[in-house]
């Protein structure tokens, strides 16, 4: 799928296409296929061929940055994945909602076409995950953010009878 072209990329950042004797390296480049889309566009973006053959740099559980943050996530919530960061990571935390606490719950999604699933899942006792839908009060928030993302909050109540619960947003390529 896709075709291969060659660049040539010469140490003063031009990129002519003649002289490879004259100090230049080859580099290539990935142009996705027609019917790849979503993480193969945001691959190919952000990843030489070479890259992309060492899954440990270019591939879904890669982390080139060596923060720990996989490409896939890094993909799911709009983060460059050469930039050693955790901002863009969801967050959570408690407020207050006229004396009563809620849990508020944040993070970035991609808008448009992207061939992913944001699912907010909440677990007691870290042993079984259920979807948080039925939970959430009263939706979610969403505003537009850079770089083809908006920023969703969520919010569920804290029953007193429950004081520890414990939330996840699974993300996943189908």
């Amino acid at each position: 799928t896709g075709a291969l072209i060659s660049t040539f990329l010469a140490p003063d950042g031009h990129r002519p296409t003649t002289q490879l004797a004259g100090g230049l390296n080859s580099v290539g480049i990935h142009f996705p296929g027609p019917a790849e889309s979503g993480f193969a566009m945001w691959q190919a973006r952000h990843f030489t061929m070479a890259e992309l053959a060492l899954p440990t740099i270019g591939g879904p559980q890669g982390t080139p940055a060596g923060d720990g943050v996989l490409n896939l996530l890094k993909y799911a919530f709009g983060m460059p994945p050469f930039t050693a960061s955790r901002d863009g990571l969801p967050l959570a935390g408690i407020v207050d909602s006229g004396g009563n606490p809620r849990l508020k719950f944040q993070y970035r999604r991609l808008t448009g076409p992207h061939g992913l699933s944001y699912q907010l899942e909440i677990s007691d006792a870290l042993n079984g995950w259920t979807p948080a839908e039925s939970s959430l009060q009263p939706g979610e928030e969403t505003q537009p953010a850079a770089n083809g993302t908006e920023n969703v909050t969520r919010y569920l109540p804290v029953p007193p009878t429950q004081p520890e619960r414990f939330l996840r947003l699974r993300v996943h390529a189908p």
